[in-house]
């Protein structure tokens, strides 16, 4: 799982479900037979090292599996973080990638990042680098839209409707092709 992570650094692939099942099975089968193996020994009086060892070494292949496990899914949740910050949302294409949790897991942060901004009054996924040449534009919905404002909210975009808005709120969306600006 962590060598695709690394292949698919920048994509955002299909939750390995199935991977994450494996290794659960296999960490519950390894701590039984540290479980079998701790209990042979506690009713010993002379202790092999060899059962040392080997207790040692499952431990260790849990601890590591549970590594693995942990470091795939601070791999995804940091890209759904940089997707957050960067688009403002998940593209449709990468939508069904998501399972359920990871799906809720977006979306509370997304409210979160929104909930902030709007208490704040600040766009804070917008490039502050450079002024914007008009604080507001002319944009057309392109499609029907559903989903966060960065400023206000949840917002409901109808596709064919003109609208003036800051620059700051259009930006991400003209970006995927929700919103085009319409210059004068």
């Amino acid at each position: 799982m962590l060598k695709d992570c690394k292949r698919e650094e920048k994509r955002f692939t299909v939750f390995k479900e199935d991977k994450r099942k494996e290794i659960i099975e296999e960490v519950n089968t390894l701590y039984e037979k540290a479980r079998e193996i701790a209990s042979d020994l506690s009713s010993k009086e002379d202790v092999e090292t060899s059962e040392l060892y080997q207790l040692q070494i499952l431990e260790k292949s849990i601890f590591m599996n549970k590594r693995c496990m942990l470091a795939y899914l601070n791999h995804r949740i940091g890209l759904l973080e940089k997707m957050r910050w960067e688009i403002g949302f998940v593209p449709e294409g990468l939508a069904n990638n998501l399972n359920q949790l990871e799906e809720q897991y977006f979306n509370e942060y997304s409210d979160l990042l929104g909930n902030y901004q709007a208490a704040v009054g600040i766009d804070l996924t917008e490039n502050y680098t450079q002024p914007p040449q008009q604080p507001k534009i002319y944009v057309q919905v392109m499609t029907d839209y559903e989903g966060p404002s960065f400023i206000y909210g949840k917002i409901i975009l109808k596709k064919g409707k003109r609208l003036y808005l800051n620059r700051t709120d259009a930006e991400h969306l003209i970006k995927h092709g929700v919103l085009q600006h319409i210059h004068n």
